[in-house]
């Protein structure tokens, strides 16, 4: 129940209080006394629309706050069950297990702007107005009449006939009902686009699997091809060379030689120079390696038309998939361990449309069930409710 309203620099209020008691409270005067005002502040206290013109005359702001008391064995529960899950944070500092006090209040300043507070913690305006609306009704307009609401007198008949736990089943079953049908439903939409990923996948994982591309064979046959594109040149330039190193009269190789070997007999009686002799026959070893190289490459060197367009036709493969799929060759590979992973998770990780279509009819007799069950009891509390209202 409301304890106490205080009011300050609200309409022609500088400071006013009121404090209520137990049972009927009647508060009386004369016409133009205030008695409306009250009604102002305790409707602006639930939530209603602030209006700047409130505010005294002189003041910055006004404030309208409310002190309640519920105790928990009865209402109050209800009312704490809804903080709990909205504003558990008003509950930390309840000091009495058996009672739950509320301090509501609302301040609204020359600008219009307003501002509201449970347990001087601040919240919006639609968590005031829904707190507000468990604790307060106006009669009067039948703007604050929730028991004209058809969902309050459905509470109100639950709470009377202890209906909580069907209804709670009833609920259960409805939000697992409609978990199905929006699963089916997102199915049944994507269920052409699946099918269409499907496909592409199948083709892409078909082509890098056919390509079979492969990172070293890619760097093999560049060089490859480079070789047989210029056969002709490479055998007549390295050719000559080659003769040039080793086989021709005055060979380089044949010079080096005999360099090394007069640095070397000079180096016996010149000591000094015996650096020179060393560089001078390590040069020769090179040169003798280099030119044996040479000789094998040129061996290998053949102008081959057919092995040259084979060559050329499998590199023109790859450049188009590493294009297409936006990746050098060794991603190629990972591209295809990817796609084929996707596809796989696509063609066999999804429930059939027919499995989900049966779990959606059951849970919907499940919860037709339920409903059928919550309304039949709701129906038999009613000339046990008539008989209370009219005894009570």
């Amino acid at each position: 129940m409301l304890i106490e309203l205080t009011l300050t620099d609200l309409a022609l209020f500088e400071r006013a209080g009121l404090e209520f008691g137990q049972g009927l409270n009647a508060v009386t005067g004369e016409t133009g006394a205030g008695k409306s005002l009250v009604i102002d502040a305790l409707e602006l206290l639930l939530g209603a629309r602030a209006k700047a013109a409130m505010v005294r005359k002189g003041a910055e702001r006004a404030r309208v706050e409310g002190r309640f008391a519920l105790p928990l064995a009865g209402y109050g529960e209800t009312v704490a069950d809804w903080l709990a899950e909205h504003l558990p944070e008003a509950l930390d500092e309840r000091e009495d297990e058996a009672e739950l006090e509320l301090i509501l209040a609302r301040t609204l300043g020359r600008d219009g702007k307003s501002r509201a507070h449970v347990n001087h913690r601040p919240v919006t305006m639609r968590l005031l107005r829904e707190l507000t609306g468990r604790l307060v009704e106006i009669h009067g307009q039948n703007d604050h009449q929730r028991l004209f609401e058809p969902s309050e007198q459905l509470r109100l008949v639950d709470a009377f006939g202890s209906l909580e736990g069907p209804l709670a089943g009833y609920r259960e079953r409805r939000l697992r009902w409609l978990e199905l049908v929006s699963r089916l439903e997102a199915l049944e939409s994507g269920e052409a686009e699946r099918l269409q990923r499907i496909d592409i996948l199948r083709f892409q994982v078909q082509e890098l699997s056919e390509a079979d591309p492969r990172a070293e064979e890619a760097d093999t046959l560049t060089d490859e091809r480079a070789v047989l594109r210029n056969a002709a040149d490479l055998g007549t330039e390295l050719g000559e060379i080659a003769y040039g190193l080793s086989e021709s009269e005055g060979a380089a190789l044949d010079v080096v030689r005999h360099a090394g070997h007069a640095l070397e007999r000079w180096a016996e009686r010149v000591p000094s120079l015996g650096e020179c002799a060393q560089s001078v026959t390590e040069a020769g070893l090179y040169l003798e390696e280099a030119a044996r190289a040479l000789s094998v490459f040129l061996s290998d060197v053949d102008a081959d038309p057919a092995r040259l367009e084979e060559v050329e036709t499998r590199l023109g493969l790859l450049e188009r998939l590493m294009r297409k799929y936006g990746t050098d060759v060794r991603g190629l590979e990972s591209r295809r361990s990817a796609l084929d992973t996707e596809l796989a998770g696509l063609q066999s990780g999804d429930i059939s449309r027919d499995e989900l279509a049966a779990e959606v009819e059951q849970a919907r007799a499940a919860l037709a069930e339920s409903a059928r069950r919550l309304t039949s009891a709701r129906r038999g509390l009613s000339g046990k409710l008539r008989d209370a209202i009219q005894t009570g």
